[in-house]
């Protein structure tokens, strides 16, 4: 089973989300009522140290992979794990709370875990059949592209760079037949 590197700590209480990772994610928007539900944590020393983990979980909560954001002043901004690590290649941040398919009517889906949050602070409460989803960057995979395609509708809200439009032509290709997939291009530098 995966599991999650060493030094990754969960905030536990609004307490713990009044020091310095906590500050960069409610400067970023995000509430302590999110932290909780999404069980996001940090790293202060290990592997992640000075990063944001988001830990990707499936509809029965194993953990499947994470993604680490830095809050720190890092040159790399993200961390994924490695192949050695055994994460899940189908793994899509958000999916632990979607729907059941047959009730499912309209993803959101974006390229990170904060920008899928954002998304879902707009939209509370979360209508019937809606869903968030980030796929963690401008890459997917045909695992991905797999449960994605249970979706009869995708609204991808993309970064406008190179990257986003190269990702949402990408998706559009492989879900094209599956899914109707609507692309909107956020602001330069704002979450959607």
């Amino acid at each position: 089973a995966f599991r999650m590197p060493v030094g990754v700590e969960e905030f536990l209480s609004a307490r713990t989300f009044e020091t310095n990772p906590g500050e960069y994610l409610s400067g970023r928007g995000v509430s302590f009522m999110q932290v909780a539900k999404w069980r996001i944590g940090y790293a202060l020393d290990g592997k992640l140290r000075g990063r944001i983990v988001f830990p990707i979980r499936d509809a029965r909560e194993r953990l499947l992979s994470y993604t680490a954001r830095t809050f720190a002043k890092s040159p790399v901004r993200y961390k994924t794990p490695s192949a050695a690590e055994g994460p899940s290649p189908a793994a899509i941040f958000g999916e632990q709370y979607w729907p059941v398919p047959g009730k499912r009517r309209l993803l959101y889906l974006t390229e990170g875990a904060l920008k899928s949050l954002a998304v879902e602070r707009v939209l509370e409460p979360m209508p019937d059949g809606t869903g968030i989803a980030a796929v963690g960057g401008s890459g997917i995979v045909i695992q991905q592209v797999a449960k994605l395609g249970t979706w009869p509708k995708i609204l991808l809200v993309a970064d406008d760079n190179h990257a986003g439009r190269r990702f949402a032509d990408a998706l559009t290709d492989a879900l094209g037949r599956a899914s109707e997939v609507d692309v909107r291009f956020a602001p330069k530098g704002k979450d959607p």
